[in-house]
């Protein structure tokens, strides 16, 4: 299993974890951890723990962006281990979503930011 750490720009870990709990299939899990505390942030870190293959990734991916959806967020960010990252919209069709999960397979992935339009 590897660790992905979850950030929000949209709404708090505890909401993201409760919403992705209903989602989630048997290969991937949630834990929180305590984090530095920010000035109006949410002091805890989510980390979905992920078992080996696509499937694990993909049904990460998919229920970020049905959270993304709800909460009016423009994207979700891949960022890669070497920093490299994919930016999947919101809005993107099944179709293409099967392509960025492919993408994200080959980063590594080590953090998923779901991120609020850019106005």
């Amino acid at each position: 299993m590897r660790e992905i750490i979850v950030e929000s720009r949209v709404c708090s870990s505890a909401k993201i974890e409760q919403l992705l709990e209903a989602a989630l299939h048997e290969g991937v899990s949630l834990a929180r951890r305590g984090g530095a505390a920010k000035r109006g942030a949410d002091p805890s870190l989510l980390i979905a723990l992920v078992g080996a293959g696509g499937a694990a990734l993909g049904a990460l991916v998919a229920g970020l962006l049905d959270i993304a959806e709800q909460a009016r967020a423009a994207r979700i960010i891949l960022v890669g281990v070497n920093g490299r990252r994919v930016e999947v919209p919101a809005t993107v069709s099944p179709a293409e979503l099967d392509l960025f999960i492919a993408k994200a397979a080959e980063l590594d992935v080590e953090r998923v930011v779901l991120d609020r339009a850019q106005d």
